[in-house]
């Protein structure tokens, strides 16, 4: 999605579809040495923080939740990414330090104590491992993420699902279509996923009768209108990050005979 909107504002002819197929709260993503100085978010102010590249949807999230959340403005961390370029082509901001390093070092860096904290959109590897000596920042992040999302009503978007421009101008259809196929996916995995033989968790129906207490019963909603308020901090976050110049619209970002389709009630059958 962040990679989308600087594509916009750089005159690549895609358009998107109101599809957002990977979606996640990001505390849980920013990952400390268990023995350092960083205990809470204000923490980060001058220290240097390994990335896998500034412009990806999960570090617009976190980079906003930190300013917004806990002052943590995105000009006081030392960025330093591991990854060869970014994938699109960005000016970063003068007040804003970014270095590359080797590619995949960020974590032997961290071990090595040359970098204070890692986000990423990913677990890392030495998270994974159980070396003792990372840990989250977040500890309790569910309870974190669960209070985020009551006090903002954001589920991050990290990804959208984009169409060249010419392919809709010869076809317009193509957008309606792949938006119900997509759909329809969706609702052919919800029917899955109720199937508790097909999940070696042991109380997965439990898990998920909490999100959808929190989340509603279609957390991953295909459209629009419901995910305005997302879309928009999305935006601005981007903005105030210097990934874009202006903010634009949500209403722009999509194939116009998408933007008012709704999905229909959730029938758990998939009927």
């Amino acid at each position: 999605m962040s990679s989308y909107l600087i594509a916009r504002e750089q005159g690549i002819k895609v358009v998107a579809l109101p599809i957002f197929p990977h979606r996640r709260f990001r505390h849980s993503f920013i990952f400390v040495g268990s023995g350092n100085a960083v205990k809470e978010p204000r923490d980060l102010v001058g220290k240097k923080v390994g990335i896998p590249e500034y412009q990806i949807s999960a570090l617009v999230w976190i980079r906003g939740f930190l300013q917004h959340d806990y002052d943590v403005k995105p000009s006081q961390i030392s960025w330093f990414s591991d990854r060869d370029e970014e994938r699109l082509l960005v000016k970063f901001p003068k007040d804003v330090h970014v270095e590359k390093v080797p590619a995949r070092s960020k974590e032997c860096l961290f071990l090595e104590g040359k970098l204070d904290a890692i986000m990423d959109g990913k677990v890392p590897d030495i998270f994974v491992d159980r070396n003792p000596k990372v840990r989250r920042l977040f500890e309790n992040f569910r309870e974190v993420e669960a209070e985020y999302f009551r006090r903002t009503g954001f589920f991050p978007i990290m990804h959208t699902v984009v169409v060249r421009t010419k392919v809709l101008e010869e076809n317009p259809w193509v957008a309606v279509s792949l938006w119900k196929a997509f759909v329809r996916s969706k609702e052919l995995s919800y029917k899955r996923m109720s199937d508790p033989r097909l999940s070696n968790l042991i109380w997965p129906q439990s898990y998920q009768d909490e999100e959808r207490a929190m989340l509603g019963e279609d957390p991953w909603r295909y459209n629009v209108r419901d995910n305005t308020k997302t879309l928009e901090a999305m935006i601005r976050y981007e903005f105030e990050q210097g990934l874009i110049t202006k903010e634009q619209k949500v209403e722009e970002l999509f194939a116009p005979n998408t933007y008012d389709l709704i999905e229909g009630r959730h029938v758990p059958c998939g009927l």
